[in-house]
């Protein structure tokens, strides 16, 4: 996350000290890690971000262009919003919620088993307390998710998601063993709604699945300040327990 806030300022700033207005097209991601001296996965995760903001447009094929200059924070700003944490939840929720309903219709099912797989794998990793893999395969597990629907705008809105997404994959691999079963269990249950083709069923694990994860990750307080994740947490009968961290 550090990385990526560091490579955040540095594109913000080459932009300003670039003179590049807009429709302007930047330099190949190739060329960019260069001069940062970054890996190509964190450059573009920066990318997402600033195209997550509407500062640029990435058109597959052709590359990256400066679309809105003028919503570039203030030279010396940090470019990660003060409630950025529980937007994420929020925006997760609302999202995955949409995506895990459709999973639940008939034309889903057909990919049951690789989710069955895919939830496999995370319990594996969440029994054996890898905290090293724990997160990059929660994040691998989103964009499945996403990735199903074989719709290219969600898989682009997943994508952009989860590099927005730190805190969860972060937070997933400093959970307690007790923490990580009840997470496990919601995931069962997804698999278990799509499984049977119920949509509504799976919006509404999918949902206490993310909402879990902001009172284990975020604490109580926190979570309940969200009017969106409040609201769900409420309709879903899910009291935080003592357990849940605070804010």
């Amino acid at each position: 996350m550090r990385k990526k806030v560091a490579v955040l300022k540095f594109l913000s700033e080459f932009i300003r000290t670039g003179r590049l207005q807009n429709g302007d097209r930047l330099p190949s991601e190739r060329s960019l890690a260069e001069e940062f001296h970054v890996g190509r996965n964190t450059l573009r995760e920066a990318i997402y971000s600033l195209e997550a903001q509407g500062i640029v447009e990435v058109k597959p094929g052709s590359g990256c262009f400066l679309v809105a200059r003028e919503l570039l924070p203030p030279e010396g700003a940090d470019n990660i919003a003060p409630d950025a944490d529980i937007e994420v939840f929020e925006i997760l929720f609302q999202m995955f919620s949409c995506i895990a309903a459709w999973c639940g219709t008939v034309h889903g099912r057909d990919l049951v088993p690789r989710l069955e797989q895919a939830t496999s794998m995370m319990g594996a990793a969440f029994l054996n307390h890898e905290t090293e893999t724990i997160g990059p395969r929660y994040k691998a597990y989103l964009k499945f998710l996403g990735h199903w629907t074989g719709n290219s705008v969600s898989e682009r809105m997943v994508d952009v998601l989860c590099a927005e997404s730190e805190i969860v994959f972060k937070g997933l691999s400093g959970l307690g063993s007790e923490q990580l079963d009840n997470v496990f269990a919601d995931m069962a249950r997804l698999v278990q709604a799509a499984r049977e083709g119920d949509p509504e069923k799976a919006r509404k694990m999918a949902g206490q699945q993310i909402c879990r994860l902001s009172l284990f990750c975020l604490g109580r307080e926190k979570t309940m300040s969200s009017p969106v994740l409040c609201k769900a947490v409420e309709e879903l009968g899910m009291v935080p327990s003592p357990e849940d961290p605070a804010s």
